[in-house]
C-alpha cells in the first residue's frame, strides 16, 4: 500500500477513534458531534495523535458565534478555562512540524488508531456511535 493509501486510512481510523470518544460537544453538551483537531491535520506529526482531538457540536466547530473555527482566539481562551488537558497539548504541540513523513509512520498510526478504537469499544459497548447532532 502508498503512503497517500495508509496517510488516508490514518486520518479516517483518526475520525473513527474521535467519534468513539466523544460523545458529545465538549462545550454544550450536546449529544451529536463532530470531530476537530486542536492542531490542525496540515501538520502531520500531531493529525493522527489522539490526544489532537475534541469533539464538538456543528455550532462550536464552525459556528460564527463561537465556534474553533469561527472564532479561534475565543476558542483557545475557553479552553485554557474549561479543558487543561487539550490546552495543555494544544499549547505544547502547536510547532511541531514533521517533513517528509515515511510510509511507516503513516501505517503506525493507523494501527495505534485501530488498536485504540477497539479498546475503546470493548471497554463500553454501549456508546452510540451516531455523529448527529439533535435541533437545540
Amino acid at each position: 500500500m502508498s503512503k497517500s493509501s495508509w496517510s488516508k486510512k490514518a486520518d479516517s481510523a483518526w475520525y473513527e477513534y474521535q467519534h468513539r470518544i466523544w460523545q458529545r460537544c465538549a462545550v454544550c453538551r450536546c449529544p451529536g458531534v463532530q470531530a476537530h483537531h486542536l492542531i490542525t491535520k496540515g501538520q502531520k506529526l500531531t493529525a493522527f495523535d489522539p490526544e489532537n482531538g475534541i469533539g464538538l457540536c456543528p455550532e462550536h466547530h464552525q459556528g460564527s458565534t463561537f465556534s474553533a473555527h469561527g472564532t479561534p482566539e475565543k476558542f483557545i481562551e475557553w479552553l485554557e478555562k474549561n479543558r487543561q488537558k487539550q490546552y495543555e497539548y494544544f499549547q505544547t504541540n502547536r510547532n511541531r512540524h514533521g517533513y517528509s513523513l515515511t510510509e511507516e509512520y503513516y501505517k503506525d498510526a493507523y494501527h495505534k488508531l485501530k488498536e485504540l478504537t477497539r479498546i475503546e469499544n470493548e471497554t463500553d459497548p454501549s456508546i452510540s456511535q451516531k455523529n448527529q447532532c439533535y435541533s437545540r
